[in-house]
C-alpha cells in the first residue's frame, strides 16, 4: 500500500496513476490523495460476479480524455450490457468489501499463529511495512490480498 500523498508529492507534479484494482473506491479514493487518474479492472471487486471483462479510468478530464480517444482507436470500447453488470455488481460493493477486508484482517492475523509460516504480509498487521500509512489512508479496510512466506528450503 503505498503512501499516496507521499507519492504523489514526490512526482512534483508528473501524473500519478494508480491502479486501484484490489482496493476499490469503498478502501481508499486516489484523486483525493493527489493521483491524476485511477484504473480498475472491473472484473474484479467493481463488478463482484466474474461475468465481465471490463476496465475503468477516472481522473483528470484532459488525460481521461486521451485514454478514451485512445482507447476508441483500439476498439477497447464498454459494451452496454457488461457496463450493466458492472452497475449491477456496484449495489453491493460497500458490503462485500467490508466482508473482503474483515476476512483477510482475520485470515494474516492466523497465519501469523501457523508454524508453516515464516512471514504474513497485510497491510493491517502492525509488521507491515506500510501499516502507518494504511491506517491513516484506508480506516475501512485495506484489501482482501494477504501473502505468505512459508517455512522450509526451496519455498
Amino acid at each position: 500500500m503505498a503512501d499516496l500523498p507521499a507519492v504523489a508529492a514526490a512526482l512534483h507534479g508528473i501524473p500519478l496513476i494508480v491502479d486501484s484494482t484490489f482496493t476499490t473506491p469503498e478502501t481508499i479514493r486516489p484523486l483525493e490523495h493527489g493521483a491524476a487518474v485511477v484504473v480498475h479492472s472491473a472484473s474484479k471487486y467493481l463488478n463482484g460476479h466474474g461475468d465481465v471483462m471490463l476496465g475503468v479510468a477516472a481522473g483528470e478530464k484532459a488525460l481521461i480524455r486521451r485514454i478514451a480517444e485512445t482507447a476508441s482507436l483500439f476498439g477497447q470500447n464498454a459494451n452496454p450490457f457488461e457496463s450493466w453488470l458492472t452497475q449491477r455488481g456496484l449495489r453491493t460493493l460497500p458490503l462485500r468489501m467490508r466482508h473482503v477486508c474483515q476476512t483477510a484482517e482475520q485470515l494474516a492475523q492466523h497465519l501469523q499463529t501457523r508454524p508453516e509460516v515464516s512471514a504474513v504480509y497485510h497491510p493491517s498487521l502492525a509488521s507491515h511495512a506500510t501499516h502507518a500509512a494504511a491506517q491513516r489512508l484506508y480506516p475501512h479496510g485495506t484489501t482482501g490480498i494477504v501473502t505468505i512466506r512459508l517455512r522450509g528450503e526451496g519455498r
